[in-house]
């Protein structure tokens, strides 16, 4: 049985897709081979999690989705506190901002559609008849 798609997993489709889109951005910045390699990989990354998210709603595509955003989130920090290899610090700009923010609302809707899809628990039951 296929599990339901709910407007949060649909939204955290089209967030994760505009970090891909920030993302092929910032390639044209990439100091280096090194670095533009990095960015492609998370990129496609993010894409294929996004993709499998849509048509399929699994744990699988969360897992890819989530690896990308960490990679993203932790890029994004280093670049803006000492920099990326091959590079300077980066100012904070309406992209970075983009990059720190995005994946942070990616997750939480993440996690309010994995709490939509758990079965609600009953309370136990008495052993005795009442």
């Amino acid at each position: 049985m296929r599990p339901a798609h709910s407007p949060a997993s649909r939204l955290a489709v089209f967030t994760t897709l505009a970090t891909a889109a920030l993302l092929v951005e910032l390639t044209a910045d990439a100091g280096s081979r090194s670095m533009l390699v990095v960015i492609v990989c998370v990129l496609l990354l993010l894409v294929a999690g996004a993709a499998k998210l849509w048509f399929h709603n699994c744990f699988e595509s969360r897992a890819l989705i989530v690896l990308g955003l960490a990679a993203t989130e932790v890029g994004a920090l280093l670049s803006l506190t000492v920099g990326l290899p091959t590079s300077d610090r980066q100012p904070l700009n309406l992209a970075m901002l983009g990059l720190l923010v995005l994946p942070v609302v990616v997750v939480a809707l993440l996690t309010l559609d994995a709490r939509r899809r758990r079965p609600p628990v009953e309370p136990p039951r008495s052993p005795y008849a009442l």
